[in-house]
C-alpha cells in the first residue's frame, strides 16, 4: 500500500475554483458490501458563503486531480499498485465524527 501512504503528501493543498484541500487521509475500511477498500478522505475548505456545499465543478476537478495523481504514481512505481477498490470522501474541515454509542444514542427509538 505504498501508493496509499503517499497519496496524502501528493494531494494536499490541492485547490479546485474555490474549494481547497485542507487535510487528506487515507482510510482501509470495509466498502458497502463488505469488501476491503481504500478511501481516499479529502477534508476540504467550508463552501463559499451563502451556499450549502462545494461547487459541483469544484468536485468534479478534485475527483480528477486524485484519479490523476493516483494513475501518475502508480505508474512511476510500476509493482507498487494498490489492488483494493478505493474511493474518494469529502468531509468539512469542520466535519465531526460520530462513534458507534453516539449513532446508537441517536437511534434509539425505545428511548
Amino acid at each position: 500500500m505504498v501508493i496509499a501512504e503517499q497519496l496524502p503528501h501528493e494531494l494536499a493543498g490541492q485547490q479546485a475554483g474555490e474549494t481547497q484541500v485542507k487535510d487528506v487521509r487515507v482510510d482501509l475500511r470495509e466498502d458497502s458490501s463488505g469488501r476491503p477498500a481504500l478511501f481516499i478522505v479529502l477534508v476540504l475548505s467550508e463552501p463559499p458563503k451563502d451556499a450549502e456545499t462545494w461547487p459541483v465543478d469544484d468536485l468534479w476537478q478534485l475527483r480528477r486531480i486524485v484519479r490523476d495523481t493516483k494513475a501518475r504514481m502508480e505508474a512511476q512505481a510500476e509493482s507498487a499498485r494498490d489492488e483494493l477498490p478505493w474511493y474518494i470522501v469529502f468531509e468539512s474541515e469542520n466535519y465531526v465524527s460520530l462513534d458507534d454509542e453516539d449513532i446508537d444514542e441517536l437511534l434509539d427509538a425505545d428511548g
